[in-house]
């Protein structure tokens, strides 16, 4: 969160907030609350979000674009 309010304070255009398996390490209800947050902050926002789980796909369903590689 402190990074962000800080990126939103910094720079002048939008940047984009990228997370590479930040929430690797999070339980489902922290998880939860934490896409909740990004979900709002997407509407003024790009969020990309690198995961090798399942959990943030399952819990934004169709509340995001999610781009699978194999």
């Amino acid at each position: 969160a402190l990074r962000i309010a800080l990126a939103k304070v910094l720079f002048k255009e939008k940047p984009t907030f990228i997370f590479d398996e930040s929430f690797a390490k999070c339980d489902d209800a922290r998880l939860a609350n934490i896409l909740d947050a990004l979900l709002v902050l997407s509407k003024d926002y790009q969020i990309v979000i690198f995961t090798c789980h399942e959990r943030e796909e399952r819990y934004l369903g169709d509340r995001c674009r999610t781009i699978l590689l194999d």
